[in-house]
């Protein structure tokens, strides 16, 4: 074994070190063991027993086997398989000038023959037929659903009409008639989303008036009797009036109206009931 890989692991070996790692069998005899403390009383005591020129010889082959150790680190490189792989090269496309290679004749097969057309032809039919029929189920399903919300709608507003038959103080009239008003407005609003999609609502029910929703009411219903996409230019902040306050709480989504329109629904009828 060499003294660079004997020292393999001694990266800070010094001259007593190296003095140690070389005396150290000699002094222990073969047939004796030594504590660790021992060993090392001893060759404490044979270290200061050398001569300085003894000592310094050890240091510079010490140090000598550092230098040597970390010559022979060796340095990692990249291996083969780490390279990026050579992509083959692409394959030369036909330019548009150049003429296009003759068919052979194994390819006629796939030319289509007047019953191949034909059939074609067929299948482009029924494939328009299945398609108009699951167009025309789904809009039947759209109008079923449209129909049942409306007549939940005016369930819920004869009740409203009901309670606004009965004597009741002017507060509470004046929320009924809010809430008649805006779920007459949401019914337009379903059968006309595209004429009425510009149409601003209020974020906030304390802003609401019984005048303010009952111009909304009238342009609705106005929307409703033209049926024209147009009149929605109609519509606009300037042609109700409102206050301030209104102008800021305005909003033309009509999920949003939707999901204002039911909490009114329930917080009215819990009012009823508290």
């Amino acid at each position: 074994m060499t003294e660079s890989k004997t020292f393999k692991s001694f990266k800070t070996l010094s001259g007593y070190g190296l003095f140690c790692q070389e005396m150290g069998k000699n002094i222990v005899d073969k047939n004796y063991v030594l504590e660790k403390y021992e060993l090392l009383k001893k060759l404490g005591a044979a270290w200061q027993q050398l001569s300085v020129e003894e000592k310094q010889n050890y240091k510079n082959r010490a140090a000598e086997l550092r230098q040597s150790l970390t010559i022979k680190t060796p340095v990692k490189t990249p291996t083969t398989s780490a390279d990026p792989p050579i992509k083959p090269p692409n394959k030369k496309s036909r330019s548009p000038t150049e003429r296009p290679s003759v068919c052979p004749k194994s390819m006629k097969h796939w030319l289509p023959s007047e019953s191949d057309k034909t059939m074609y032809l067929t299948r482009d039919f029924v494939d328009f037929n299945n398609r108009i029929e699951r167009q025309s189920i789904r809009f039947a399903e759209q109008k079923e659903q449209l129909i049942k919300e409306n007549a939940e709608l005016a369930n819920k507003l004869n009740m409203v009409n009901r309670h606004l038959s009965l004597k009741l103080p002017k507060e509470k009239e004046d929320q009924l008639l809010i809430q008649k008003y805006m779920w007459h407005i949401y019914i337009y609003k379903l059968r006309l989303t595209d004429a009425l999609k510009e149409l601003p609502f209020p974020d906030n029910q304390d802003m609401i008036t019984v005048e303010n929703v009952m111009d909304f009411y009238k342009i609705a219903k106005q929307i409703k009797k033209d049926n024209l996409k147009s009149n929605a230019e109609f519509i606009s902040t300037d042609n109700i009036k409102v206050t301030t306050k209104w102008r800021n709480f305005l909003s033309s989504s009509t999920q949003h109206l939707k999901e204002k329109l039911v909490e009114w629904h329930y917080s009215s009828i819990r009012q009823q009931y508290s």
